[in-house]
């Protein structure tokens, strides 16, 4: 199994309504791309003081590598990423995608 996580660094103008809608397309996508087991999203709750801005982040499940290149490479996936990339903080420099072997 493939868990796939990315943080997200929003600007500071994106309201918790307007974060909280674009975290929850990611939950939906469970419901339009095959193979995502689950999904989580959420802010960051970390009091380490480490997390470089980074403030709220994603964790999908998958079964297999496969699964996570059908993902990265699906439409449903990829038209999100459009509405996403805009609201973070210097664009893709704002997300720090990281995937492991479970």
């Amino acid at each position: 199994m493939i868990r796939h996580c990315a943080l997200f660094r929003f600007k500071s103008d994106a309201s918790e309504d307007e974060i909280a809608e674009l975290l929850h397309g990611f939950v939906e996508l469970q419901d339009q791309i095959e193979g995502i087991l689950e999904v989580l999203v959420g802010p960051n709750l970390s009091a380490e003081g480490l997390s470089q801005g980074f403030d709220h982040g994603i964790i999908m499940d998958f079964p297999d590598r496969a699964a996570v290149e059908h993902y990265l490479t699906h439409p449903a996936h990829l038209a999100l990423a459009e509405r996403v990339v805009p609201r973070l903080e210097s664009g893709l420099d704002g997300a720090l995608p990281f995937d492991f072997e479970l």
